[in-house]
């Protein structure tokens, strides 16, 4: 988390957060907002988002495959 411009004030703070995925990898998300608890709420919401998107798209993945016959 880092204040952009110092003590002016104004949307200037940012959140930065980096998760480590197995499946996923490596997710960098940023967050710019007027204080601190809405950037980092926006920034962990943003995350986890990704995340599940991620993981459904793998489920539907497997799904398809469960539910394709096999090539012979």
């Amino acid at each position: 988390m880092w204040d952009e411009n110092g003590p002016r004030g104004g949307v200037d703070k940012r959140c930065q957060v980096a998760l480590h995925a197995e499946g996923a990898g490596a997710v960098v998300v940023t967050s710019v907002a007027s204080d601190w608890r809405a950037a980092l709420n926006d920034a962990l919401a943003r995350a986890a988002r990704f995340l599940l998107r991620q993981w459904r798209r793998g489920s539907d993945t497997r799904r398809m495959r469960q539910r394709l016959p096999e090539a012979v």
